[in-house]
């Protein structure tokens, strides 16, 4: 089956698929959970928070619930 759809461009070339912008997004969005997850609780919950949000002593508890959910990586041993 041949697509006939009009090929969309950018000025930095073609325009990515639907399933790379999903990607790209996938990977930003795990950069910036990495990133968060390095910080104390207070940093993290203050650069979460939005006016319309939750409050920054609900988002304190939300993290800290999600970080004592999620276990730690541990070394191997050898």
């Amino acid at each position: 089956m041949v697509d006939n759809r009009p090929t969309h461009t950018t000025a930095s070339g073609p325009r990515p698929t639907r399933e790379e912008c999903i990607r790209r997004a996938g990977r930003t969005l795990a950069i910036a959970y990495r990133e968060l997850e390095t910080l104390p609780i207070e940093e993290a919950a203050a650069r979460a928070y939005t006016p319309t949000g939750p409050s920054l002593e609900e988002l304190k508890a939300r993290i800290a619930a999600a970080r004592a959910a999620t276990p730690t990586p541990t070394a191997k041993a050898s």
